[in-house]
């Protein structure tokens, strides 16, 4: 009996040698104690979860073994095991295409009810002067229009209103902006998700009727993390060819159209002007010619002699000449990041050229760029961002009056002397009834002259100001306060030069005229016109919010926000 007691205190000594302890504390990313946290040893079914303090102890069967520590929200890590183990968490680092900003949280799409869509990371690497271009054909839902010039507007879930504003909200960095995408850097956007149904306006309200774009810039992400300065240079030049014509003003030919012209006349087409004191008509060249004839002016034979020769006029080639240029843009973009042991800095500056398919049409701009997010505490962190654009546009072109001339309606003669256009005269009745060398400026009208006579410039001062800070309460539970100031400072000023047609024709037609003897008073002075006019826009908004996000015994995730907001 003895012995045999012996033998079995023998055998419980060798079992209880063979096990090993490992114990240590695991840390969140702010450096606190992470609670229920799972602890599992490897190859193994022994597992335990981190106490209040972060503490956790496990018995090994082995001396070399793995400890595989994992929490919601947190990478999962694999150590060799041991005694006083420090253990810090790294939050899981989710693909910018799966997480849903929604301007007051970051979530993982599996965690999002409601409709929305994320802008693909292919899409945002590609070199633009627009962020906009980039989400046209990508998202579906969204419904963009483009004007000739590149301008986009955006319409999700179609119209929403036969009168009210279509446009979406944009939201940046978390705040509603008074200006459209083209106010951003497309170089320093990071993610864009469209929020289309009524989840979108549960958190913004009416605001969102037309759904939500909302933007995240690089450096403003809570996962923001960087190890090293990194600096970054792009530069990009784009091309095009001069628009076809034929394509952009789907014309009939000059034959066909005087044609028409010569069958509707008198029948369908607009009332001619009669033999009469009247000047303030403007039809094209082969109807007054048809009219001359009728009043008696034209013969038959010169009225088809002008129609014929007026058949045989193209004025494709002179309006690519005169009136059109090839559309280019180059842009040049730095980018410097920066991340210390307590604060990031993110640079970005931008400078920017446009020309657009109408001669006197182009713009540039510059815009610079700085966010930063400094850890004063492990209880209190600052961020502070800023943009400045400076742009100016200048739009002297005529286009406008491209698409108003018929086909035969020639710039310059076969001499390479400007032509007369019609413009609101009638011009035989102005030649009749008008001693046209008593007025201080001639009537004539030409598209490449007033290109030439007048200067119209548009600058645009746009400047975006956020800053906040954010307090750790207790475990899970934080304080965020932010602001946001916008500025929009536009001047337009517009000047039109003697010899433009705005100039002379508003002179003219607010002379007095004498008919008898052929007087002509003015009533306006001699001299150009300028036209200046000055818009600002001053917007605040200020935000307070407590956010609440915590793991319950390493399965339950409670999140919640509260907060209040003025603008």
């Amino acid at each position: 009996m003895y012995l045999f007691l012996c033998s079995v205190i023998t055998f419980l000594s060798v079992t209880n040698a063979q096990n090993f302890e490992i114990n240590g504390i695991v840390y969140d990313e702010q450096g606190d104690p992470a609670i229920g946290v799972l602890v599992v040893l490897k190859e193994t079914k022994l597992a335990t979860i981190t106490d209040t303090n972060g503490r956790f102890q496990l018995l090994s069967p082995v001396e070399k073994a793995i400890v595989k520590i994992s929490g919601v929200g947190y990478q999962t890590l694999e150590v060799a095991a041991g005694k006083n183990l420090q253990i810090q968490l790294k939050p899981e680092a989710y693909l910018l295409e799966d997480v849903v900003v929604t301007g007051y949280q970051q979530l993982p799409r599996d965690r999002v009810t409601g409709s929305f869509k994320i802008l693909p990371l292919d899409a945002l690497s590609k070199p633009t002067t627009n962020i906009g271009s980039r989400l046209i054909g990508t998202i579906a839902g969204l419904q963009a229009n483009t004007t000739l010039d590149g301008d986009i507007s955006f319409e999700i879930r179609g119209k929403t209103s036969l009168n009210a504003n279509a446009k979406p909200l944009i939201v940046v960095d978390g705040f509603p902006i008074e200006g459209d995408l083209n106010t951003l850097n497309p170089n320093e956007i990071e993610s864009v998700t469209l929020l289309k149904d009524a989840a979108a306006a549960s958190i913004w309200g009416a605001r969102s009727a037309n759904g939500v774009i909302a933007v995240t810039t690089k450096g403003n992400r809570s996962a923001f993390n960087r190890s090293e300065t990194k600096i970054e240079f792009s530069s990009f030049f784009k091309f095009a060819p001069k628009i076809d014509l034929n394509y952009a003003r789907s014309l009939a030919s000059s034959a066909e159209t005087i044609e028409y012209e010569k069958m509707a006349f008198d029948a369908w087409s607009a009332n001619m002007p009669a033999d009469a004191f009247n000047a303030m008509s403007s039809f094209s060249p082969g109807l007054v010619a048809l009219n001359e004839h009728r009043l008696g002016y034209l013969t038959e034979e010169k009225t088809n002699e002008l129609l014929e020769s007026y058949k045989k006029y193209d004025n494709s080639e002179q309006i690519k000449k005169y009136l059109l240029q090839s559309p280019s843009t180059q842009q040049y973009n730095l980018n410097i990041a920066t991340d210390g042991e307590r604060a990031n800095h993110y640079l970005s500056l931008l400078y920017e050229e446009n020309t657009f398919y109408a001669k006197g049409k182009d713009n540039w701009k510059t815009q610079i760029g700085y966010r930063t997010n400094v850890q004063f505490a492990k209880w209190l962190k600052f961020n502070l961002s800023g943009t400045f654009t400076y742009k100016e546009a200048t739009d002297n072109s005529v286009s406008n009056g491209i698409f108003g001339l018929t086909p035969y309606e020639m710039l310059v003669d076969e001499e390479g002397n400007r032509t007369n256009l019609t413009n609101g005269w009638y011009q035989p009745n102005l030649d009749r009834y008008f001693v046209k060398e008593n007025f201080p400026y001639d009537f004539t009208y030409n598209p490449i002259t007033e290109l030439e006579s007048r200067d119209l410039r548009t600058t645009n001062i746009d400047a975006r100001l956020q800053a906040g800070f954010t307090v750790k309460i207790l475990k899970g539970l934080t304080f965020d306060s932010k602001l946001q100031y916008e500025l929009n400072n536009t001047l337009n000023r517009n000047f039109y030069s003697d010899k433009s047609y705005t100039v002379r024709a508003t002179v003219n037609q607010s002379s007095s005229y004498d008919r008898g003897t052929g007087k002509v008073t003015l009533n306006l002075p001699l001299g150009g016109f300028l036209d200046q006019s000055r818009t600002r826009t001053d917007g605040w908004n200020i935000r307070n919010q407590i956010n609440f996000d915590r793991v319950f015994n390493g399965v339950h995730e409670v999140t919640a926000i509260a907060g209040t907001e003025a603008r």
